[in-house]
């Protein structure tokens, strides 16, 4: 397990588009919070503001160099056969390809966070508890987001070998599935059944602001069931599928 998860990530940290993304999104960053201080009165809120939206759109970013990294990359090059041939557990595969993606993903946002910390106390902002609660919660389910769509994209990648399927769903599961349920939220006939709510960042949302209206138990546990549908039960069915799937890709 260790020699896989070490494998992967040295992989990435090689290459340079690893980089250039998170060069970019820290220019994003700065580009969107210097915008914000010299177009609207510079408050804790509007700083969380635009801090919250670089750190989603970084956490999206980084999540798909890492995506095809860690899934599209082996696939591609029939790494996953060539490991299975050596006699590794397709079970510790399946685990060391997930923690490779949370680990790399983990410490790219915690990178980030800081960043735009830093860049809060440069400019002299000063966030309220309450916002800089609403910060720290965004900043994880950021993360916590792109962790369930690598999962969900990578199962469809196991379930048919076609990487572009699996490519295609991650992006789909971020941005086009959360617009559609929105769009669909707001037709009066069916605007009552509240359907964003049951996407996986529709569920973290409603953890946040039920975390932020003080009922925290409720959250987190809003948080776990998101993360055991999504998370867990991609998960399993990528180890079920990939114990007896024959090795075509």
């Amino acid at each position: 397990m260790r020699r896989l998860l070490e494998g992967d990530i040295t992989r990435i940290l090689h290459k340079k588009i690893f980089y250039t993304a998170f060069i970019i999104a820290i220019a994003a960053g700065i580009a969107a919070i210097t915008a914000c201080l010299f177009s609207y009165q510079q408050t804790g809120y509007t700083f969380m503001y635009a801090a919250i939206s670089c750190s989603s759109l970084t956490a999206g970013l980084m999540g798909l160099i890492i995506f095809m990294g860690i899934y599209v990359d082996e696939f591609r090059n029939m790494a996953l056969s060539n490991a299975i041939g050596r006699g590794v557990s397709r079970n510790r595969i399946i685990i060391a390809k997930l923690l490779d993606c949370v680990i790399l993903l983990l410490v790219s946002t915690i990178i980030y966070t800081v960043f735009l910390l830093i860049c809060g106390k440069v400019t002299g902002t000063t966030m309220s508890p309450t916002e800089s609660q609403a910060f720290w919660l965004y900043a994880f389910t950021g993360f916590y987001d792109i962790i369930g769509a690598i999962c969900i994209a990578a199962l469809f990648i196991f379930i048919s070998g076609n990487i572009s399927l699996g490519i295609f769903i991650y992006i789909g599961v971020n941005l086009i599935v959360p617009v559609a349920l929105l769009l669909i939220d707001m037709v009066p006939a069916l605007e009552r059944f509240h359907l964003t709510r049951y996407s996986f960042s529709g569920l973290n949302e409603m953890a946040v602001a039920e975390i932020l209206m003080g009922a925290h138990l409720r959250g987190a546990l809003t948080l776990l069931v998101s993360g055991l549908i999504y998370i867990g039960g991609s998960t399993v069915l990528m180890l079920i599928i990939f114990r007896k799937k024959e090795l075509e890709f």
